[in-house]
């Protein structure tokens, strides 16, 4: 099967998907509550660069999807990150030209040290799970380019979707061969293994014409001659069963999840939703379309898809009736399935889909000019935007020394700025106790916005009169003093 056009594709789902050891599994199997949060510790030493560094964490779970944390550091600096993780998050770790894998674990802490040094690569130290695996980053990255771009070229052509579908799992299974022979250690391999097989099924076995339509063209037939359109029926999907999705070594890909949610979505299959029915009714009409493909009618896999019905549903902002939240934390024997859903059916709750209290989520909001739609809010009022996080200690330090100076100016309106890289859980909490206007933004509105007023650190302050021009920009908290002569002379 040949398609080099999704290689980056490819690749991108592969790097968030190589997996763990088996201490890691039986950890995961002895964990009672494998829902909860992780704890990344960021250290950097030696950094001399008078320009921020950009370090950006690509994480992704067996049901959530992949999402970015940007955080910029000038000098030296500790963060300390708390991330809502179900069962096992993966992450890309990147900073300049570097890239590692490393992962964490509900209640668990992973610790990462840059030791950056003036004429070589840094030193990183990694303390956390799964330390060969982010020994073996490069390796794993290299192997992966070379299975996909070793293809055949078949100058036979394919007409009928089953046929396809067989010529496409022999190909799996040939890579697969190499990835068990490639010099790599047990455990990558057998993640590896599972994730090919995965990221395959949904990128080609999932869409046979297209399929088809390339394997052709790259035969020799003519573009036009090669669009065909087959009526694709249930037995094409027999395929399912040669995967063998219940197999618990499914917790080591985290592509498992897109290829889930690639088969609630599909029109063939016309899986039911969870809206407006009972969860054994979804269950049961599942089970006897997937059952004959599968041959079994029971397991994790079930689980997921369930799982991922209802998180789709939620995603839709039809928010958990009483009834469903009953049948859900009644139904799974791994209670991680249900506090991860009923979490985020809390956090979906809490977006503020119209401008009213205090607390606004515009992480999915299209605003235009971010900055003037806020100002607007607040006519006739001194304005102190702060743009914080919630792993930013000088951020929530500067907070708590601000207290007497905003009990002291009443009339001057305090809005807060984050994004996503300060975890939804953790920032809803710390804004009830912090006094003022809290927006959460996605981290490309947050981009925008450093860009047009021309910062990349936090704690940044953003001053604006009654008349809704801008002041005085700081970047660092200038202390108490200097503060509260800024808002002084704003009433002056």
């Amino acid at each position: 099967m040949k398609n080099r056009t999704c290689l980056k594709i490819l690749l991108c789902s592969l790097i968030c998907a190589i997996k763990i050891h088996v201490n890691a599994q039986n950890k995961l199997e002895k964990n009672g509550e494998s829902f909860g949060e992780s704890y990344l510790k960021l250290e950097i030493r030696g950094n001399t660069s008078k320009e921020p560094r950009f370090f950006k964490l690509t994480l992704t779970s067996n049901l959530t999807s992949y999402y970015d944390i940007n955080i910029p550091i000038l000098g030296n600096a500790d963060t300390l990150l708390k991330i809502p993780s179900f069962k096992l998050t993966s992450a890309i770790l990147k900073i300049d030209s570097i890239e590692r894998y490393i992962f964490l674990l509900p209640h668990d802490s992973t610790q990462v040290i840059f030791n950056f040094k003036p004429s070589a690569p840094p030193d990183i130290q990694y303390n956390g799970p799964y330390k060969t695996i982010f020994r073996e980053t490069k390796v794993i990255q290299n192997l992966f380019r070379s299975i996909f771009n070793d293809n055949h070229t078949s100058d036979k052509y394919v007409f009928e979707p089953n046929t396809y579908r067989d010529n496409a799992l022999s190909s799996m299974r040939e890579k697969i061969d190499k990835i068990n022979n490639a010099p790599l250690a047990e455990d990558s391999k057998k993640s590896l293994q599972r994730t090919y097989a995965t990221v395959y099924a949904r990128m080609f076995l999932l869409d046979p014409n297209n399929g088809m339509y390339l394997d052709n063209v790259n035969a020799g037939m003519d573009k036009e001659k090669a669009k065909i359109k087959n009526k694709i029926n249930l037995d094409y999907y027999t395929f399912l069963r040669d995967l063998d999705l219940n197999n618990k070594d499914y917790l080591l890909s985290n592509y498992y999840n897109e290829l889930t949610k690639s088969l609630l979505a599909d029109s063939v299959l016309n899986l039911p939703t969870t809206d407006h029915i009972l969860l054994q009714d979804w269950m049961n009409r599942t089970v006897a379309i997937l059952n004959p493909l599968l041959g079994y009618s029971r397991g994790y896999f079930y689980d997921i898809m369930l799982a991922n019905a209802y998180l789709d549903q939620i995603a839709r902002n039809k928010y958990l009736s009483d009834e469903q939240t009953k049948d859900i934390i009644g139904y799974f024997k791994d209670q991680s399935f249900s506090d991860y859903i009923l979490y985020q059916n809390n956090i979906n709750t809490l977006r503020i889909a119209q401008d009213t209290g205090r607390v606004y989520d515009w992480s999915r909001l299209d605003k235009g000019d971010l900055l003037s739609e806020i100002i607007k809010k607040y006519p006739a009022k001194s304005i102190v935007i702060d743009f914080w996080a919630t792993w930013c200690g000088p951020c929530i330090s500067a907070m708590d020394k601000i207290k007497p100076v905003k009990e002291k100016y009443k009339d001057v309106v305090f809005v807060y700025i984050a994004d996503v890289s300060s975890p939804r859980t953790l920032w809803n909490n710390q804004v009830k106790s912090i006094a003022g206007y809290h927006y959460y933004l996605s981290s490309a509105q947050m981009e925008r916005l450093q860009k047009q007023m021309n910062f990349s650190s936090i704690p940044t302050y953003l001053i604006y009169n009654k008349h809704g021009k801008l002041e005085d920009q700081l970047t660092g908290f200038p202390g108490v003093q200097k503060f509260e002569e800024i808002l002084r002379n704003l009433h002056n």
